[in-house]
């Protein structure tokens, strides 16, 4: 996570295509789709006390036709919490070969500029019969999902090139993807990896820890389903009778940033962006490499720009490990503000300007980024680098990964509005509610900045001196 971005993993869905009420798999691979999961449920039946959404079964499955769990993922080929979660797929579909099975659906985030196409080329793999191979393929080598890299990987796992090019060239899977979008919004899918086990959510790349809970819960629950004479390759289906066609809206009142508590965390001597006497202090927990905070770094230039002197903005870092760009890019980020928080800033919007640089270029792009925001300043670059490599810095970036957990963020972006809590990416809309709310009236400066103690860092875990910005 990193200073003012918590992930969060939430993101866009969009779409429209095939109806969400057929329970039938599209799998040319696995024809033993049990015949009994023709129709969805049409009314809800009774439930059994867990919290399920309905969520018909379309795409490549692999696993028995009448497994006891049915897990169906909702996934983008250029994200890499998805890549992240594949092993841990891989390991549920070994430890429980005959008890789990997995359908595929795909959910390509529109940031991801390769998504869509690579959604496509799996569809063509799969009308071929080699779906799985082209999914792993796709995975394992997801800097090169360009139309150059799709054909090189459909031709390594052995696909007839002119099928698969004419696919491409009609965009003739693009009919399907569209469906799995629309099936996406309709269920609540927010950002990818989504799961839905037995039509219970699991979002994000999780341990596999965390899956297993669920999953051991849900084969207790079809053994007692069994027990009472569901068959086997009905129990999804039961399961369903009791789901809801969509997640429960959040009552009035209770969308993001509504909450009414106030979390206090230090300002001290972090630069800032914005106003010096603001009636709104926005708090970011962020990571440089992950996609979704380079999202709200748009979203947060254009709140800037509305809102003027009215707001700041502070940046905290919460880098993921598995951005490996991402700590060294927030530990030279601090190491830039202790010289020069203006360079800090500079700093920031560079590195998410060019993101796939910086997953490209490493320790190069960053030094080379660095130099371009001190003004070319080889001598000020040179010493700032070696600062990034000592213990105070380091400090700083910690104690930062600390409060995020704190505050309760599991990913990034995360956000402190005046205090209260939110987290993933949101548009624009959402926090110029938030922020209109805090002001008392929109253009009315009408609450004070009081939720934000200014606390000077002091110590090595919660107080060293830092930076921020977004």
């Amino acid at each position: 996570m990193k200073k003012g971005t918590v992930l969060a993993l939430l993101l866009v869905v969009l779409g429209g295509g095939y109806g969400l009420g057929r329970l039938a798999t599209r799998d040319k691979d696995n024809s033993n789709s049990p015949a009994g999961a023709a129709a969805m449920p049409t009314t809800q039946g009774p439930s059994d006390g867990v919290d399920r959404v309905r969520v018909a079964l379309e795409g490549p499955m692999k696993g028995p036709a009448d497994a006891k769990v049915t897990i169906v993922e909702f996934s983008d080929f250029q994200c890499p919490f998805c890549s992240r979660v594949v092993p841990t797929v891989d390991k549920i579909m070994k430890d429980y070969p005959k008890q789990v099975r997995l359908f595929f659906r795909h959910n390509p985030l529109p940031f991801h500029d390769k998504a869509s196409l690579a959604a496509e080329a799996a569809v063509a793999a799969e009308a071929q019969g080699k779906f799985w191979e082209m999914h792993d393929k796709m995975f394992g080598n997801q800097q090169a999902l360009d139309r150059a890299g799709l054909e090189k990987d459909a031709q390594e796992i052995g696909l007839d090139m002119n099928k698969f090019k004419a696919a491409l060239d009609s965009h003739s899977g693009k009919a399907r993807v569209d469906a799995d979008l629309a099936a996406g919004k309709q269920i609540g899918v927010q950002g990818t990896p989504n799961f839905y086990i037995d039509g219970r959510n699991v979002q994000g790349a999780q341990p596999y820890e965390e899956f297993k809970k669920v999953i051991d819960d849900e084969i207790a629950r079809a053994d007692k389903l069994i027990a009472k004479g569901t068959a086997p390759a009905m129990v999804y289906t039961a399961f369903m009778k009791g789901a809801k066609a969509s997640p429960t809206a959040p009552a009035a009142g209770k969308g993001p940033g509504a909450g009414t508590e106030v979390y206090k965390v230090a300002v001290g001597d972090a630069p800032t962006r914005g106003g010096n006497q603001p009636k709104v202090t926005i708090v970011e927990y962020s990571d440089f490499q992950c996609p979704y905070c380079r999202r709200e770094r748009d979203v947060l230039v254009q709140v800037m720009k509305e809102y003027g002197s009215r707001v700041r903005l502070v940046v905290k870092h919460t880098p993921l490990s598995i951005h490996p760009q991402a700590r060294p890019a927030a530990l030279l980020y601090e190491a830039i503000a202790r010289r020069d928080p203006t360079a800090a800033f500079r700093f920031y919007d560079d590195l998410f300007e060019h993101q796939e640089q910086l997953a490209a270029g490493g320790e190069r792009f960053l030094a080379a980024a660095a130099r371009r925001a001190l003004g070319d300043d080889a001598d000020a670059a040179r010493r700032t680098l070696d600062d990034a490599r000592g213990a105070h810095v380091a400090a700083v970036v910690a104690a930062d990964e600390a409060e995020a957990r704190r505050l309760g963020f599991t990913g990034t972006p995360g956000f402190l509005i005046n205090g209260v809590a939110i987290e993933g990416a949101y548009p624009l809309a959402t926090f110029q509610k938030i922020i209109d709310r805090h002001l008392g009236a929109r253009g009315h400066d009408a609450v004070p900045d009081s939720t934000v103690t200014a606390v000077s860092r002091c110590t090595a875990t919660s107080c060293p001196p830092r930076a921020a910005a977004p």
